[in-house]
């Protein structure tokens, strides 16, 4: 699963980055949301794991963005923060769902592989219906 780790601060990147890479991912990363961006247009990750405080661009701004480029992939934020509102907040504005860090590290293990399984079957939904709509045009 190819997993893109958005994040300023370049220990927690570093970390992160080999625990999912012992994990079997691959692994690209991104010390801020700009930057972030830039890399899914080559990289294409499966997930994304963002920080929710960063300069120049949040969290909850990289979910956005995201959301406007596709429907399907998924953004995990992964903060400091245990604040109930900011989690809602998040998960309003699409996130896939909220970790805080320092939680084991299998629970972000756990919504990396659920964000990706939920991916899938967005995607295989959503071709489904594209199938559906050619055959209707044929009729």
């Amino acid at each position: 699963m190819r997993v893109l780790l958005v994040d300023d601060s370049g220990t927690v990147l570093g970390m992160m980055k080999a625990l999912l890479e012992q994990m079997g991912h691959t692994v690209a990363v991104a010390k801020d949301g700009d930057a972030g961006l830039e890399v899914i247009a080559d990289f294409e990750p499966d997930v994304v794991v963002c920080d929710l405080k960063m300069p120049r661009m949040n969290g909850l701004q990289v979910v956005r963005a995201v959301r406007d480029r596709s429907a399907t992939l998924p953004v995990i934020i992964f903060t400091d923060e245990a604040d109930v509102p900011r989690a809602v907040e998040a998960m309003k504005e699409g996130a896939y769902s909220y970790v805080v860090k320092g939680s084991p590290v299998e629970r972000l293990a756990e919504e990396i592989e659920a964000a990706f399984a939920q991916k899938n079957r967005l995607e295989r939904a959503r071709a489904l219906e594209r199938e559906r709509e050619k055959e209707k045009l044929r009729s």
